[in-house]
């Protein structure tokens, strides 16, 4: 069952998001499907239509996934109280036991029956229409936080959920994470750490952030700014470019320094970089794509640099005397 109380929300009736033509051809594609397994209906031009909560396609090795950002619905959903069986009371309930069946299901979330009333607040709108789901949805609830924190000894970040317990929603940890500072990057500022802390840490847990909606909590207030910078350095352009793909998916929340704690002693006590625990994903080679002799020297060298930070390309340069 899910529950809003009436008279809804403004900003559950939300637009749907810009999306590039490869985007609109996977959401076509990920809607004919769910509309053939009647998860899905095409809501008529003449219903009334008062929640529509835009879709999201990301993309992993080249296959894409279709997922509806219900964050503003699950601001004002009303969690239903019912009692759930506890795990250990059911172990123990099967110690006599001579048979155990361990069955599972196609699209587990879809096998979720929803009422009249929780169809029409969980319909989506593509370029293409607004859909309403006649099951439930991929994980429409327990968002995920990220909080990181970067500090001259070392990176550290958590991953937390929301879960509902014993009729309340309690916030607890995923995994933690942490690793030194390399030499080279101790030169870097406060931005730029911050910023390498946020690139590290969505690579470490992107098997848990792939295809979700997330919040990055920071007490860096600047992080967002930097990310979206007009004329970026190197290093923040190869950052920005490294994380678009959660772009679409990820808010960044600032946190006062006083309360973000859970993550500080993570940074500041990091954990060693060893092969077990890599400082960074190692890159792949480097190609030589072409040779190029010259006399201009240092003006040539200078011209090369400023080529190799626009294409993210590794440039080896040597200057041979005329002579």
């Amino acid at each position: 069952m899910l529950n809003v109380e009436k008279p809804y929300p403004p900003l559950l009736k939300r637009p749907a998001y810009p999306a590039s033509p490869r985007a609109r051809k996977a959401s076509e594609v990920h809607i004919n499907k769910l509309m053939d397994l009647v998860l899905l209906r095409k809501v008529g031009h003449n219903e009334q239509v008062e929640v529509t909560t835009p879709v999201i396609i990301t993309w992993h090795n080249g296959k894409s996934r279709m997922v509806g950002d219900f964050r503003a619905l699950n601001t004002y959903t009303i969690p239903e109280r019912y009692p759930i069986p506890r795990i250990h009371e059911k172990l123990t309930q099967l110690s006599q036991a001579k048979f155990i069946t361990a069955m599972d299901a196609l699209k587990g979330f879809h096998q979720n029956v929803l009422i009249d009333n929780a169809k029409r607040l969980l319909r989506i709108i593509v370029h293409c229409g607004i859909f309403e789901y006649l099951r439930m949805p991929f994980d429409w609830k327990l968002p995920f936080k990220l909080y990181i924190d970067a500090c001259v000894e070392g990176l550290g970040a958590a991953l937390h959920q929301t879960q509902i317990i014993n009729d309340n929603p309690v916030e607890g940890p995923i995994c933690f994470i942490s690793r030194q500072i390399k030499p080279t990057e101790a030169r870097y500022g406060v931005s730029q750490m911050e910023c390498l802390c946020l690139v590290w840490a969505l690579g470490k847990v992107h098997s848990y952030l792939d295809g979700t909606v997330f919040d990055v909590i920071t007490d860096f207030n600047a992080v967002k700014s930097l990310l979206n910078m007009e004329n970026p350095n190197k290093h923040i352009l190869r950052w920005q470019i490294s994380i678009q793909e959660y772009r679409g998916n990820m808010t960044i929340v600032h946190k006062s320094v006083n309360i973000h704690k859970n993550e500080e002693g993570l940074s500041r006590r990091a954990l060693a970089n060893t092969p077990e625990n890599p400082a960074w994903v190692p890159q792949e080679e480097h190609h030589i794509e072409g040779i190029c002799v010259t006399d201009k020297g240092v003006q040539w060298t200078k011209t090369a640099i400023s080529y190799a930070n626009f294409q993210l390309k590794t440039v080896k340069t040597h200057h041979f005397h005329q002579n």
